[in-house]
């Protein structure tokens, strides 16, 4: 029961997540991450996958304090402090190597939020997802493997429309002598 109980978070987690992208405010964005981290914290901790609970946990405050604290540029303090936590916390609840996965992946979307291009942005998200795809699959997290095949997804296209289709652009530009 306990695992159909993790499985309904995760997927209600999953929905948030979704949801979170489907806002024009990068506030609202950051709110409704805020909400998904939460749950997915109940959903982990349900699984017994204490390293990913702890990391969504710590999540929260994050996403809280950017909320707060939103500027084009994140200050370098607040960088610095959530990869701490993320970090002390990581290892705190360590309980195997793939622990290694979400501790790292946090960490990684922290300093992407420093970056004002969404290019840098995205390119910073492909490993994290693919950590927490990977995390996911050994903690039995079916939402968060749906969650992280979406985001991975929606990442490539993003990267294949915006920032690859721009190369090509200038490129073409360039030989037609424009």
């Amino acid at each position: 029961m306990e695992t159909i109980t993790a499985q309904i978070f995760g997927f209600i987690g999953m929905a948030f997540m979704f949801a979170s992208f489907q806002m024009n405010d990068k506030k609202k964005i950051l709110l409704f991450q805020a909400i998904t981290s939460t749950v997915f914290a109940t959903h982990f901790a349900l699984l017994g996958a204490f390293t990913g609970a702890v990391m969504n946990a710590v999540e929260i405050g994050r996403n809280l304090v950017f909320y707060r604290e939103w500027e084009p540029k994140i200050k370098v303090f607040w960088i610095v402090l959530f990869i701490a936590l993320f970090t002390v916390f990581g290892i705190a609840s360590w309980q195997n190597f793939f622990s290694l996965l979400p501790i790292l992946a946090m960490n990684l979307s922290t300093v992407a939020f420093r970056f004002d291009k969404p290019k840098y942005i995205r390119l910073c998200f492909l490993p994290v997802s693919v950590a927490w795809l990977i995390y996911n699959a050994v903690s039995f997290s079916v939402a968060g493997m749906i969650t992280e095949i979406f985001d991975l997804l929606s990442l490539i296209t993003a990267f294949l429309r915006f920032d690859l289709s721009k190369k090509k652009r200038k490129q073409c530009q360039t030989y037609s002598g424009q």
